[in-house]
């Protein structure tokens, strides 16, 4: 079945050994199961089997392996959920052993001070003057030159140039004024986390459950990495995880600092809407479902959510065109139709020469074949005139459909390989980038060789090689886990930490309508900064439950 699929890293037999050994534990136990968990066990194992067969090439696979494979993978899913059943009642059961000696404005400030260090040693040990790609060149670029563009967030350039400016005047040097931001970032970010923690602490948590959060936000690799990294994904992450922080405190009445919790959480809304463009749907998406699902209890939260997003609109429209910023271009959410048709066009699928002379006013339709990559849209996409394309956007519409009306499976498994990276686990690309891309501003990064960095390195080369380490990078599984929290908690009415569970899936959903690239771990980072909190408050639900607004 790996071979099959296709993925790199072989996740599946490490889910197949925890069904074994769930098994075993149970063999003498009896599980109390709902009939909710019982039909979610079901729907989701079915759901399951089928994703992970789903990227198999079926004319190559015999038709018998293909259906073992389906029922071999409902089952070893099914008992997964099982055991995952256990694992969470079992906790709630347990879940008034808290660590009552633990002093949470202590530990958290001992947090906050050991990841700051911890990531400041790695930063000017190892990683100065930080990690800086072609996108964040090009916000650099624009912040030098003085003429912006929203194709990389506006207002995350205009958060770098304010803290980026602060430390040249300082410093006097480029690499100065990257030092203030990633120092302030590293602040931010580890202030933030400790804000997780602090809320994990204070809703009862053991000391298990806050020791293993704790360890997960502050030595992850990808965090410790992106805490030097200059990407809106990376704002975007902290401002999820602190939109999540502050909505599971403000509904929970969680701690006795709920003015607070409401800037934070206003700050949070703001940072999801602005740092990406896809975190502005998944906000609305998120209100509606409060609305519905929270109906009174959401007043405040929503009259804040509907202020901060009309706010952020006019932000990201009217001022940005009084600015003359140039607008993000309109190919750029045009990747999965673009990935289809060019598949039609590299497996010689039903095409009419009308259709291909519509092509060719965009792209010559003899270079797609050359160029497509199944898997990031970016070959073909560069090479399209975009400025007559967003001119004559419903003639194109109208073409894209009535080619997909005679090629479905070709557009279907344009869809599949261009999406698998975000809904099936084990598949491998990268996740970091130690470089200072090429770039005319002078900005040169050189791998240091000090005591520290050796360190670094041999903690680092753990991950990327193998399992089972490396399931703590694989993004498919955790977007499994965060549907399978999202279900969970809605059949049991939890619903404060379903719509927690909401945010991330919708920004998902969002990847998979218009994700350039199949497997991009930054483009979920969210998934995995607010997962460590996520998972605390669902085994702890019902806590404070009588406390809700």
């Amino acid at each position: 079945m790996i071979r099959d699929t296709g993925t790199a890293i072989e996740v599946y037999p490490i889910y197949a050994a925890v069904s074994l050994f769930e098994l075993w534990v149970m063999r003498n136990c009896t599980l109390s199961i709902s009939v909710g968990e019982r039909r979610l066990s079901v729907i989701l194992s079915v759901l399951f089997s089928i994703i992970t067969i789903s990227t198999a090439n079926s004319e190559s696979v015999p038709k018998i392996s293909l259906m073992l494979e389906l029922i071999g993978g409902y089952f070893v899913f099914k008992w997964m959920l099982h055991f995952g059943y256990r694992v969470i009642s079992s906790q709630n059961a347990e879940i008034t052993q808290k660590a009552k000696n633990l002093n949470a404005p202590r530990f958290t400030m001992v947090f906050f001070i050991s990841v700051t260090v911890l990531w400041l040693l790695f930063y000017f040990s190892y990683a100065y003057p930080g990690f800086l790609s072609n996108d964040s060149i090009s916000q650099l670029t624009q912040i030098e030159r003085g003429v912006y563009s929203d194709h990389h967030p506006y207002w995350h350039t205009m958060m770098i140039r304010i803290f980026y400016e602060i430390g040249k005047k300082i410093f006097g040097t480029m690499e100065g004024g990257l030092s203030v931001f990633f120092v302030f970032q590293i602040l931010v970010m580890a202030a933030c986390f400790g804000y997780a923690i602090f809320t994990i602490i204070e809703i009862g948590a053991n000391r298990i459950t806050i020791i293993s959060s704790s360890l997960c936000l502050a030595i992850m690799p990808y965090n410790i990495y992106y805490s030097v990294t200059m990407w809106k994904d990376v704002a975007f992450g902290i401002s999820a995880l602190l939109w999540v922080t502050s909505f599971y405190r403000i509904l929970r009445r969680i701690g006795n600092y709920l003015f607070a919790d409401y800037v934070f959480f206003l700050a949070g809304t703001f940072g999801v809407a602005l740092f990406r463009q896809n975190g502005y749907y998944a906000l609305v998406a998120v209100l509606l479902l409060s609305l519905i699902l929270l109906k009174k209890r959401s007043v405040w939260v929503a009259l804040i959510m509907i202020a901060a997003l009309a706010t952020s609109y006019v932000m990201k429209h009217q001022v940005l065109e009084w600015k003359n910023v140039e607008p993000t271009e309109f190919v750029e959410s045009l990747s999965i139709p673009i990935q289809q048709v060019s598949r039609v066009l590299a497996d010689k699928g039903q095409i009419s020469e009308e259709q291909i002379e519509m092509i060719d006013r965009v792209i010559d339709h003899n270079i797609i074949p050359e160029v497509y990559h199944s898997h990031i849209s970016d070959y073909v996409k560069g090479t399209i005139d975009t400025e007559y394309l967003e001119h004559h956007k419903q003639e194109y519409l109208k073409m894209w459909v009535d080619i997909g009306i005679k090629n479905p499976k070709l557009y279907v498994r344009a869809w599949v390989d261009q999406t698998k990276g975000y809904w099936n686990a084990g598949y491998k690309y990268w996740v970091w980038r130690e470089e200072v891309a090429e770039n005319s501003l002078g900005l040169e990064y050189h791998v240091r060789k000090n005591p520290i960095a050796a360190v670094f390195r041999r903690y680092i080369v753990l991950f990327g090689n193998g399992y089972p380490q490396d399931i703590c990078l694989c993004l498919g599984a955790h977007v499994w886990i965060v549907v399978l929290l999202f279900c969970y908690n809605f059949i049991h009415k939890n619903t404060v930490e379903t719509i927690m569970c909401a945010l991330n899936v919708f920004v998902v959903m969002t990847l998979l309508i218009a994700t350039p690239v199949f497997c991009e771990f930054r483009y979920a980072y969210c998934v995995f900064t607010t997962l460590p909190l996520i998972v605390p408050c669902t085994i702890s639900r019902g806590m404070n439950e009588h406390k809700a607004v």
